[in-house]
């Protein structure tokens, strides 16, 4: 299971969404539950990936859901930037725990990528049988 690189890669991009959870967006300490409840999915669907070693089609599939799920992070984070630059008292301010679901979403891409090769040689060494 960890012995394969994509599952490391998983690993990597489940800590990231887990560590966006804990760390602000933002530096005057916005949070949405929006923004929650996509983080926990994201964690979620790349932590299952990482068990479902032997059906790398399944895998494919969550993984493709995961980087999904980091797209939408972000449309909703773009909705409560806009929406907060209209308030004049708490302007929104950029911070680090942004950008971890874009990282996260780099590292599932990449093992996205592992796996098909995995694929693509399990497919090529049934044909020399």
């Amino acid at each position: 299971m960890i012995q394969r690189i994509q599952s490391i890669y998983l690993l990597v991009a489940t800590v990231l969404w887990v560590g966006s959870l804990f760390l602000p967006v933002t530096q005057n300490g916005f949070y949405a539950w929006g923004l929650i409840i996509v983080a926990i999915a994201g964690a979620l669907f790349n932590f299952i990936a990482i068990f479902l070693y032997k059906k790398r089609k399944t895998q494919r599939q969550l993984c493709i859901i995961g980087a999904m799920v980091a797209l939408i992070y972000y449309v909703i984070y773009l909705t409560y930037y806009l929406l907060s630059k209209n308030t004049p008292n708490q302007p929104m301010i950029i911070s680090i725990g942004s950008f971890l679901p874009l990282l996260s979403l780099v590292f599932t891409l990449i093992a996205n990528h592992q796996i098909k090769k995995d694929d693509d040689l399990i497919k090529a060494a049934d044909r020399i049988r």
